[in-house]
């Protein structure tokens, strides 16, 4: 017997009535590395803009690419971007959506913000969002492409150190002394991961470190340490707040020599 029209519709109100969030996944935050400000502003807005346009499938219009104010209504890959400039802010945003290629209803959503105020310097930050009504959400997260971009060019520092998107090889005594130096600095902003190799010159098998730069750029650092220099951080820190002989260890910000280990 056919069922009735309330029988088939009433397993499925569950699924559709499941309560849309948004949820953040990362914020980064970098200073421009570049000495001409104005240069260094449109390179920044230009990068952002190649990669949104790649990912709304559409062409931009023309006062886009003069970094002017523009919206774009796209059935799940809106973007709209503002421009405030007066006295000495020159501050300009872009939010941009697009669907989630493999899971239906996600919809994932960058805001960057590039600028430069009355303290000087270009300024940049990056916020990543996901609008999702599943009930149990999981991913492995990683920074957007847009800031490996930048990292590229024209470059990104936090503090007083550059951003990289690959593991950083320590290749002498001086080096790694610099490493200890930025481990212990109270002004660090941002996690350290160090991957050391055992006493044969072996990397540890289970860490593609290379994914880790690259998914955490901006927000963290990836070092490579090889063993003949891990004594350095040895005879700085000790046994117990070092790491050697193929391990990996993270260092968060705060960390210093007389830590509980």
């Amino acid at each position: 017997m056919p069922k009735s029209t309330s029988e088939t519709i009433t397993p499925l109100v569950p699924r559709f009535s499941r309560t849309t969030r948004e949820i953040e996944i990362l914020r980064v935050a970098a200073q421009v590395c570049d000495n001409k400000e104005d240069t260094a502003l449109a390179v920044t807005r230009q990068q952002v803009l190649t990669w949104a346009a790649k990912r709304i499938g559409k062409p931009f219009p023309e006062k886009a690419w003069k970094h002017e104010e523009f919206e774009i209504m796209s059935a799940g890959r809106n973007t709209s971007a503002v421009r405030i400039i007066g006295g000495d802010n020159n501050i300009w945003a872009i939010r941009t959506e697009d669907p989630d290629k493999t899971i239906a209803g996600r919809v994932w959503s960058t805001e960057v913000v590039a600028g430069k105020g009355p303290e000087g310097g270009i300024r940049f930050s990056l916020r990543l969002l996901v609008s999702t009504s599943e009930p149990a959400f999981e991913i492995e997260p990683h920074v957007p492409g847009t800031v490996l971009q930048l990292i590229e060019t024209p470059g990104l520092v936090r503090g007083t150190r550059g951003l990289f998107a690959r593991p950083v090889e320590i290749q002498s005594v001086e080096d790694a002394e610099e490493l200890c130096d930025d481990l212990e600095d109270t002004t660090r902003r941002l996690p350290i991961f160090i991957i050391t190799t055992d006493d044969n010159g072996n990397y540890n098998s289970e860490i593609d470190d290379s994914l880790l730069a690259r998914s955490t750029a901006g927000l963290a650092r990836t070092y490579r340490v090889p063993s003949q220099y891990t004594w350095v951080l040895i005879k700085r820190f000790g046994k117990y707040r070092s790491v050697f002989g193929g391990a990996v260890r993270a260092y968060l910000r705060g960390f210093s020599a007389t830590d509980d280990p």
